[in-house]
């Protein structure tokens, strides 16, 4: 999946040339990082406008635009926008380059984390489930990318506290990344951890113990 959107504003470009400002100067830089943000967001929306006017609504370079006032968003704590800004991007190359379409599937995949992020995970299951649909079709289902799907869903269940159904997926995810990638991999372990974390909520710890050792033996 994308993170990037998740990631704010830059605050390099505030800093002075040696990298280093005295108190007062870093207050500044504190209070005009918003503003600047806010700034690009309102360019950001007259650019959409343009693009409409001249594109037309559904065109994908305003798909692209729109994820950029997405990220714009985020930055300023405003994902409840941001997730209206990408779920029409979404749509938007679900129609212009169909729903198979890696750009697609990365719009999927930004929308589900949006909505996770604000705890909305019965809107991100269908995401979710889509997502791994679309990789499974693209990739096949012994593919490490397919592994990280299934961690994905199963971690949204968990969310919902649908412990037995992400059991299920991480025990697949697990079987994947190791064959895949081999036992002493960092995602391997990653999935055993979060397999172990599974069965200890609920309250399987004859089982979590096993697999929260096993990467301590790798290293």
């Amino acid at each position: 999946m994308s993170r990037a959107l998740h990631q704010g504003p830059p605050t390099d470009a505030w800093a002075g040339s040696s990298g280093h400002h005295s108190e007062p100067e870093s207050l500044g830089g504190d209070l005009l990082a918003p503003l600047q943000v806010r700034q690009s967001a309102s360019a950001l929306r007259l650019s959409i406008l343009s693009r409409q006017e001249n594109l037309g609504p559904g065109h994908i370079e305003t798909a692209q635009g729109l994820d950029n006032l997405a990220i714009t968003y985020v930055a300023l704590g405003r994902l409840h926008e941001a997730a209206v800004f990408q779920a029409r991007a979404l749509e938007i190359r679900d129609q212009a380059l169909g729903p198979e379409n890696s750009e697609t599937l990365r719009s999927v995949e930004q929308l589900a984390d949006t909505y996770s992020s604000l705890g909305r995970y019965a809107n991100a299951l269908p995401l979710r489930v889509r997502a791994l649909a679309t990789i499974e079709r693209s990739v096949g289902s012994k593919h490490p990318k397919f592994a990280s799907s299934l961690n994905d869903l199963a971690a949204n269940y968990v969310e919902l506290s649908e412990f037995e159904r992400a059991l299920a997926l991480q025990t697949q995810a697990l079987t994947i990344t190791e064959h895949a990638l081999g036992s002493t991999h960092p995602a391997t372990a990653r999935s055993l951890n979060d397999l172990a974390l599974t069965h200890s909520e609920l309250g399987q710890y004859d089982k979590s113990l096993p697999l929260y050792l096993r990467p301590l033996a790798i290293r």
